[in-house]
């Protein structure tokens, strides 16, 4: 999308010259802003468009050129005619000048010696102002020395006096700490005492417990002796009726293992069979399965392959008939390059002719391959990639 320009009555003058206006490139340009190379055709679309705005860009900057030539010689025209004229108005405008000048300067004069008047009568006034400031600021500082005299005395006297009421206090702390320390000491001269008191008294209280205790166990180990003695005699006669009974039992286990050995071999062989019987149903399944899904692909990959066939002839169909079609434009096209081949080259004098000369030349040699490609496609020729293409 293009931005619109405000035309303005010079500027269309000006392009009144080069025989173009935004407008109609916009107009030219516009429906090409919507192609796409994407193919051999949208490419050649595409390259010729391009060729068309080159060539328009180049005749701008060359006719620019021209008319630049031409209006160099009016401006240095101009010019000279713009210092005759400003000479002949030079004198007149130096005498204004000096005249207003005078004038000016006689202004300045009595403006400034009416300033130094007043700027005079100021500094008196200040001069007089500032001497009574200075009286008033003795005065007013001899009363407030005498003020802040008094003021020191007073807090000095304060000060004095907290001193020594601090000092007493410390005293009397001091007094108070000495009598806290001698109740500390008299309090852990009584505590080493009790604690040596009940020391001695633990001391005794235990060596009547190690006597008691002895006495206990002298006792316990008479009563243990006799206690081995009674179980030692009736172990020796539970281990009798002990093998008795385990002899007994062990026939009964013994039978018993037996009978359990055969449930089990039984049990295994029947787990066995039973599983035997899964896996074999089981890869019957999978083999179903396995089957019925390889159906099912070589369907899907057939009907899949089918409908890319009918695909492909429909395209190619498609793709025949516009080549067909396109074919008389084709063999037009290749008998057009030749015609335009066969033109004379015309003999260039400037260089901006030869250097538009190569420009052209080089477009028209691209182009008879390119339409020598074109025809071979509408003939059925697979054309390599690269080939003949701009």
């Amino acid at each position: 999308m293009t931005q619109a320009i405000t035309i303005t009555e010079p500027v269309n003058d000006a392009l009144a010259e080069f025989e173009l206006t935004p407008q109609s490139i916009a107009a030219m340009g516009e429906k090409w802003l919507a192609l796409q190379s994407v193919d051999t055709k949208t490419r050649a679309e595409c390259g010729s468009a391009r060729s068309i705005l080159v060539s328009t860009r180049t005749s701008i900057d060359k006719r620019r050129k021209e008319l630049n030539s031409d209006d160099q010689a009016r401006i240095d025209l101009r010019n000279s005619t713009a210092k005759l004229l400003t000479a002949a108005i030079k004198p007149y405008e130096d005498h204004l000048d000096a005249t207003i000048e005078a004038y000016d300067a006689a202004r300045k004069a009595e403006k400034e010696a009416k300033a130094s008047a007043i700027q005079k009568e100021l500094d008196d006034r200040i001069a007089a102002l500032a001497a009574e400031a200075a009286e008033n600021s003795r005065v007013a500082r001899e009363g407030e020395e005498k003020r802040l005299a008094e003021e020191k005395a007073k807090l000095q006297a304060e000060r004095e006096a907290f001193e020594a009421e601090q000092r007493k206090a410390k005293i009397e702390a001091e007094m108070r700490e000495a009598e806290a320390r001698k109740v500390r000491e008299a309090e852990l001269a009584e505590q080493r005492r009790i604690q040596a008191d009940t020391d001695r008294r633990n001391r005794e209280a235990q060596a009547l417990v190690d006597a008691e205790n002895k006495r206990k166990q002298d006792e316990l180990d008479a009563q243990l002796a006799a206690a081995k003695a009674t179980k030692e005699a009736a172990e020796a006669k539970a281990k009798a009726e002990a093998d008795r009974i385990a002899a007994e039992a062990k026939t009964k286990q013994d039978a018993i293992d037996k009978s359990n050995r055969e449930a089990k071999e039984k049990l295994e062989a029947d787990r066995a069979a039973l599983e035997a019987e899964k896996v074999r149903v089981e890869a019957a399944r999978i083999a179903q399965e396995k089957a019925e899904a390889d159906r099912a692909a070589t369907a899907k990959a057939e009907a899949e392959r089918l409908a890319q066939e009918e695909l492909d002839r429909v395209v190619a169909e498609k793709r025949k008939a516009e080549l067909d079609a396109a074919r008389p434009d084709a063999e037009k096209l290749v008998a057009y390059v030749k015609a335009v081949e066969a033109v004379p080259v015309p003999e260039m004098t400037t260089e901006d002719g030869l250097a538009e000369l190569q420009i052209i030349a080089s477009w028209i040699g691209s182009a008879g391959p390119y339409a020598e490609r074109f025809l071979r496609e509408t003939n059925g020729e697979t054309v390599p990639v690269g080939e003949g293409e701009f």
